[in-house]
């Protein structure tokens, strides 16, 4: 769903400052005005005693706190804490209903916006919720004979493992990023298979929330193992009818039009009779036309050489062609690629 909300939004907001602006701005109003009328409309006053209760948390609930200011008006850091709570009766079922619902939907639309927001808190507190509330569905449907036969914050933290898990397929990374957290290495087992099986259920449907951005973005990022759908491709069926190639002995002209016309990072040097002799980078053609490189003769005894640091010292932030002026006196001139 945030995949189809990202693609509408490369769609009417584009890059343009003012609209990116103005997204931010109607989302955190919508947020806000969503979470105030939760916390004095669609209140439950808990009558425990919290360890550290703040004055915001009694919100109408003289001898209590309000539930759900204790979830949507602190931190997100502070709702994930009462979330691990040991209180088994600081939440009742709707609140926590509600507040997994609402948040689920609100971080949907959040992420991608132009504004400094990750993944982590909001799916600790998404997964935390609905985990709670299994936990205490699973007392009222009396699956268990007692209260003491489940542990609440147990539920809490495998479900937040749960939706992390599945929405970023990290696996031992998080399992030692929440053992930490909570401390409790008596969790490890339930966590490592709840890990597991939420990056094979991810992995059965699609690709992480990280991948998709990645993708939406184009960032040419190689993975280890190839997509499920790349297995049965062959190598003809992608391939391009017409290659753009360059002589093992070149004119300066042709390259330099070649290079402004495309954005291909290496060529194939062959010879004149087709056969490939090997690859030269885009940046490697760059450097040779900046620094003059090339002569009017093939003799190599004549020929500028070029030290192999050359090549590597705009690294990473390589010049692009338009930098590199040809005058057409020299466009004749010749470039020995396979001396390179």
């Amino acid at each position: 769903m945030n995949h189809k909300i990202m693609l509408v939004r490369r769609r009417f907001i584009t890059i343009r400052p003012l609209r990116r602006w103005i997204e931010v701005i109607v989302i955190s109003i919508i947020t806000t005005t969503v979470t105030f009328f939760l916390t004095v409309k669609a209140f439950h006053c808990d009558r425990s005693t919290l360890v550290e209760p703040l004055e915001s948390y009694s919100w109408f609930c003289p001898e209590g706190s309000n539930e759900m200011s204790l979830l949507f008006m602190g931190s997100g850091e502070m709702a994930v804490k009462n979330l691990f709570s040991t209180d088994d009766n600081l939440f009742n079922n709707a609140t926590l209903g509600i507040y997994t619902t609402v948040y689920f939907v609100l971080a949907m639309f959040t992420l991608g916006i132009a504004a400094p927001s990750g993944l982590l808190v909001p799916c600790l507190a998404i997964g935390g919720g609905y985990g709670r509330l299994l936990g205490q569905a699973l007392i009222k449907w009396e699956v268990f004979n007692s209260i003491d036969q489940v542990n609440i914050p147990t539920f809490a933290v495998i479900g937040a493992a749960s939706f992390l898990g599945g929405t970023s397929r990290m696996t031992i990374a998080l399992c030692v990023i929440l053992i930490e957290t909570t401390g409790s290495v008596n969790r490890g087992l339930p966590l490592m298979v709840t890990l597991m099986v939420a990056k094979w259920v991810g992995d059965f449907f699609g690709h992480g929330i990280y991948d998709i951005h990645i993708g939406l973005k184009k960032i040419p990022l190689l993975e280890w193992d190839p997509d499920r759908e790349m297995t049965e491709v062959k190598a003809e069926d992608i391939m391009a009818d017409h290659i753009i190639s360059f002589y093992q002995v070149d004119r300066v002209g042709k390259i330099h039009i070649i290079l402004q016309k495309t954005s291909h990072g290496g060529f194939p040097i062959i010879s004149r009779k087709g056969l490939l002799h090997g690859l030269i980078l885009r940046s490697q053609l760059i450097t040779l036309l900046k620094e003059k490189a090339f002569q009017d003769t093939t003799d190599p005894d004549i020929w500028p050489k070029l030290d192999l640091s050359v090549f590597g010292k705009d690294y990473p932030r390589y010049p692009g062609i338009k930098t590199v002026k040809i005058s057409p006196v020299i466009e004749t001139s010749i470039l020995i690629l396979y001396l390179i």
